[in-house]
């Protein structure tokens, strides 16, 4: 009985490790490049502000940035951010935006009493 057992586990095991087991939809879909793969990006950014909030004299904005390699920083505005959609493409560290791959990014901004202050989206295309 013991060896079935062994024989049933390593055949379980092999077909896992074989990538046969699994297939998602995450799987299916493109994702970003590694950011160690990576030499130049560039990235535009665009802030729209929240039109419920007041932006305080936010105003929507366009602007296109080169980083040498993924990994530059853009500083926002607002007291406390929330990746909408992206974190494969930036990730957030403070009041920075961390570019981290390809792709197209929102991130929300607030105010320090909590209501919206705007969305940051950022497009990072290789360049």
């Amino acid at each position: 009985m013991k060896k079935v057992i062994v024989v049933l586990t390593a055949a379980a095991l092999a077909w896992s490790v074989s990538g046969a087991a699994e297939v998602s939809a995450a799987s299916l879909q493109p994702t970003a490049v590694e950011a160690s793969a990576l030499q130049d990006a560039t990235v535009t950014v665009t802030f729209t502000p929240d039109i419920h909030a007041g932006s305080g004299g936010m105003h929507t904005q366009d602007l296109s940035q080169t980083f040498r390699g993924l990994g530059g920083r853009f500083g926002m505005n607002g007291s406390s951010w929330r990746i909408l959609q992206g974190s494969n493409v930036v990730r957030l560290s403070g009041s920075d935006a961390i570019m981290i791959g390809y792709g197209t990014a929102q991130v929300q901004a607030y105010k320090a009493n909590g209501q919206p202050l705007g969305v940051y989206t950022f497009t990072v295309v290789p360049g």
